[in-house]
């Protein structure tokens, strides 16, 4: 079987310290959480997912080792995993599921992370991670993306089908101030 690591390298791990970091947050109905939301989209949007790894790589190129990854449930990311007629999920790499799901699946597999983890990864590798995710969601395959969170702010964001990266944070500070000037000019904000 062909790894989807790059020379060897994992490109998520599972972190000690899994849980959602921020109170304020509503995890269960995000509009609910107690803080300000920024929604920035793509000027062009031909090509959605080179389009979100490019606006990611334009805003947090720099700040990548500071951005872990949260979801409430790993296994259950891609909707192809629950087989309606068992009423049971599914995890095997097979024919029955989209080219989507099966690298998604392979790729927490081969990265060994836990069956039914829930909690947060540490990304080895962004742009095999973002290749395999983005597809998921902007595929309909994923019904909602997973959380991005940084360990030195209070800001969160996650990817939308249509095209954009929703923001949450609590306060405004230096980062989010820089991050909303900077999206101002690149991209549209609603």
């Amino acid at each position: 079987m062909e790894r989807t690591t790059l020379n060897n390298m994992k490109i998520i791990q599972s972190i000690l310290n899994n849980k959602f970091p921020f109170p304020w947050v509503n995890l269960e109905f995000l509009p609910n959480s107690d803080g300000k939301h920024l929604e920035v989209y793509l000027r062009d949007d031909t090509d959605p997912i080179f389009g979100m790894i490019d606006m990611f790589n334009t805003l947090f190129l720099n700040s990548v080792d500071h951005i872990y990854v949260y979801n409430s449930n790993w296994w259950d990311f891609s909707l192809e995993t629950w087989d309606i007629k068992s009423g049971k999920s599914d995890y095997t790499i097979d024919n029955q599921k989209s080219d989507d799901t099966r690298k998604y699946l392979k790729m927490l597999y081969e990265n060994d992370i836990p069956l039914g983890f829930k909690g947060s990864c540490s990304c080895q590798n962004w742009e095999q991670f973002l290749l395999t995710i983005l597809p998921c969601i902007v595929n309909h395959k994923a019904p909602y993306s997973p959380l991005f969170f940084f360990d030195n702010y209070d800001i969160f964001f996650y990817f939308h089908y249509s095209g954009s990266i929703g923001f949450y944070y609590k306060d405004s500070n230096r980062f989010i101030e820089k991050l909303i000037e900077h999206v101002t000019i690149n991209y549209i904000i609603n």
